[in-house]
């Protein structure tokens, strides 16, 4: 039998170009996976539903997953508000969860079933403010979305530039 992932993801929403990408570079590595004879023998199938960057849609695919008994894992949903809204089911179900698609700490609670792979918001944050501050940039200006994921990468930028003593501007959201 099969390996089965499941995927909620933006396919058709205001990320949807984003979505069908990641999706699309993860079935050509499954395929791979696949045509090598697959983990230990067994195929992966990655099962995935559009849930257009909506939180609701998102928690009603998760639910779709959790309820079939033959869902190994979930993998690379997508969205800081989508993930931060699924996590307390799928957390519940100690189903793995591997690769959600967001930075955000939410994500990095020191659970056994969530497996991160990028690197965090702050992270990223702070490695952008460095390499500007190394070429010689000492005025950066900071624009963020105005919800929690763009309050997160600001007061981590804001974080590096106080460490690396760059002046700090006016905040725009």
């Amino acid at each position: 039998a099969a390996l089965k992932l499941a995927q909620s993801t933006d396919l058709t929403g205001p990320l949807g170009e984003l979505g069908s990408a990641m999706h699309q570079g993860a079935q050509a590595a499954f395929a791979a996976v696949n045509a090598r004879g697959g983990i230990h023998g067994r195929s992966i199938a990655l099962q995935t539903l559009d849930d257009a960057y909506e939180v609701p849609r998102s928690l009603a695919n998760v639910q779709q997953f959790l309820a079939d008994r033959d869902t190994f894992a979930l993998f690379n949903c997508m969205g800081t508000p989508n993930i931060e809204a699924m996590l307390p089911q799928v957390l519940e179900s100690g189903i793995p969860f591997f690769a959600p698609f967001t930075g955000a700490l939410l994500s990095r609670v020191p659970q056994r079933s969530v497996f991160n792979i990028r690197a965090s918001y702050a992270e990223e944050a702070e490695k952008l403010v460095q390499h500007l501050a190394t070429i010689g940039i000492q005025r950066i200006g900071i624009v963020y979305q105005a919800n929690a994921f763009g309050k997160e990468v600001f007061t981590a930028a804001q974080r590096s530039m106080a460490k690396l003593k760059l002046a700090e501007g006016t905040a725009v959201t």
